[in-house]
């Protein structure tokens, strides 16, 4: 659906004209106003699709749906799932409240509308992206469990999820910036994992993101907004071709969205950065009286920058807002992992400013995935051993540091990864091998620390190398001398078979695996040894 400028007018014209008549006697007008101007009733079409399908589901009577009503759900079980109470609806469907009675948990089940369940080809592709959205394992990402049918209803399962959708946070008003950029980048986070299985969102919106009580953020609804659009109306003699199906919400879609054009991860970029710019100004960049208006301003409209905080670090977030929001995709960030570098790195320069200015900050608490403990001691002593194992990383996917017990070798890797926290776009995760004896427990141990559970079959470490191939992360396997040979075999078929995992050991002796740098750590001088004493024992440090 492409507006050249001079074609826009007739085209608003048309659809506004449409909007004010009778919803019965749309058809008829436009077929009318566009005569036999095909491409102009095809945008109009398609204007109106969208229009319906954004605003309309929400004031559809219950009765319209042929399956039973949300008030018969109550109490039923669907599956293997008691339904226990109604929490919401939308365009996408309607979402109960439900025990497992298998698992003996609380889940969330998505019922899905009628006419995605009633027509075969829609329903074959709803299995087809439950399957992949299934496939997800991230911590921004909201975790599918099942779906199935139940009574001509297509229904999906999820992890039930304590917190409020970032709508309802907006309705209390804009987020202070620090707050915001930490959304976004938790939003960031969770589309750099779905881009890299190649799945597109194509419907972020705060209507799509829960903010947990504990901080953490959860994207919904991968693959559904290209499920649920609109199919297109048959044409005769489509000349040119007919373009593709316009999916998404209007105020959140891209450019190239708009035009029907097929999109990739940087129409998620965009939408990203609408949802950032409205949650530090209050509304989106792009916003007209009527949904026509809206698009127009999308397309051909700059974002309007005087909303934005008017703060040393605006500027930055103006210049990070500006390049996600141009109407060119290669005039973006190429992709998510390059605009995660840019919000990290506004993070890290708030955060400095307010350290310098009122003491040493707290580290956020979800700047990238982790499990990392907070320090409550300040790091002295081994700059430079920190420094040459952050360099170390960068150019070798194991390092291991070795030195006899109590030498500091924990610490040191505690504090080189959490300095590395920006740098694996999939987290840094901490497994502390001391209370392991059995070395068939090592994998399991690692398994439990990114979130992946041994598949039906599959030995732990063949599941581990097959779902960590496509992440980028950094395994801190901490205190492995007592389990070395268990050590080197996760290190080398990791090694192996991820490209992008690397691993940082802390053991007395070295794991002899090849491609292997080894970090020999000494004991602290004198001065050091005294700095850090006083340190550890004065007040307040």
């Amino acid at each position: 659906m492409t507006f050249a400028p001079e074609d826009w007018p007739r085209v608003k014209a048309v659809f506004d004209a449409a909007l004010d008549a009778e919803p019965a006697a749309r058809g008829a007008y436009v077929a009318s106003a566009c005569g036999s101007d095909s491409a102009l009733r095809r945008q109009v079409d398609a204007l109106l699709a969208e229009h319906d399908r954004a605003n309309g589901f929400l004031d559809t009577p219950a009765g319209a749906f042929a399956a039973p009503t949300n008030a018969d759900l109550i109490g039923r079980t669907i599956g293997t799932y008691r339904v226990v109470a109604r929490i919401g609806a939308g365009g996408m469907g309607e979402v109960y409240r439900a025990h497992d009675e298998n698992l003996d948990r609380v889940v969330a089940v998505k019922v899905l509308p009628a006419h995605v369940s009633t027509v075969a080809d829609r329903l074959q592709r709803f299995r087809a992206e439950a399957r992949a959205a299934s496939s997800l394992n991230h911590p921004n990402i909201l975790v599918v469990h099942d779906f199935g049918e139940h009574a001509g209803r297509a229904f999906m399962v999820t992890e039930y999820v304590e917190g409020e959708t970032l709508r309802s946070r907006l309705e209390r008003g804009v987020l202070p910036l620090r707050e915001a950029l930490d959304v976004a980048l938790q939003i960031a986070l969770a589309l750099a994992a779905a881009h890299a299985r190649g799945l597109v969102h194509r419907d972020i919106k705060p209507e799509n993101v829960m903010l947990r009580a504990d901080g953490y953020v959860k994207v919904l609804d991968f693959g559904l907004a290209k499920l649920l659009a609109a199919p297109e109306a048959p044409t005769e003699a489509l000349d040119p071709p007919a373009p593709v199906p316009v999916m998404g919400t209007p105020r959140y879609m891209s450019p190239e969205q708009i035009r029907g054009h097929e999109v990739d991860g940087r129409s998620d970029l965009w939408s990203l950065a609408v949802t950032l710019y409205e949650l530090v100004a209050g509304r989106p960049p792009f916003l007209g009286a009527t949904t026509a208006e809206t698009l127009n301003a999308i397309l051909h409209d700059d974002p309007d920058q005087s909303p934005l905080p008017q703060i040393e670090a605006g500027a930055a977030l103006r210049d990070i807002l500006a390049r996600s929001l141009e109407k060119d995709p290669a005039m973006r960030h190429g992709d998510a992992r390059a605009l995660i570098g840019a919000l990290s790195a506004l993070l890290r320069r708030i955060d400095a400013a307010a350290s310098a200015s009122s003491g040493p900050a707290r580290r956020p608490v979800a700047v990238m995935p982790n499990n990392l403990p907070l320090s409550t001691t300040t790091f002295v002593g081994r700059a430079a051993d920190r420094d040459g194992v952050r360099a170390a990383l960068e150019e070798s996917r194991l390092v291991t540091l070795t030195g006899p017990g109590g030498i500091g070798k924990t610490r040191l890797a505690l504090q080189a990864a959490t300095e590395l926290l920006d740098r694996f776009v999939d987290g840094v995760w901490l497994v502390d091998l001391a209370p392991l004896s059995d070395p068939l427990l090592v994998a399991a141990a690692v398994g439990d620390a990114v979130g992946i559970r041994e598949r039906p079959g599959r030995a732990m470490l063949d599941s581990l190398s097959e779902q960590l191939c496509d992440r980028a992360l950094l395994i801190v396997l901490d205190n492995c001398e007592h389990l070395i040979d268990a050590g080197a075999a996760l290190a080398h078929r990791l090694l192996a078979t991820c490209a992008d995992v690397r691993l940082l050991v802390t053991s007395r002796e070295p794991l002899n695996v090849p491609g292997e740098t080894i970090w020999r750590l000494r004991a602290l001088e004198l001065d050091e040894a005294v700095l850090l004493l006083a340190r550890r024992g004065a007040p307040g440090w």
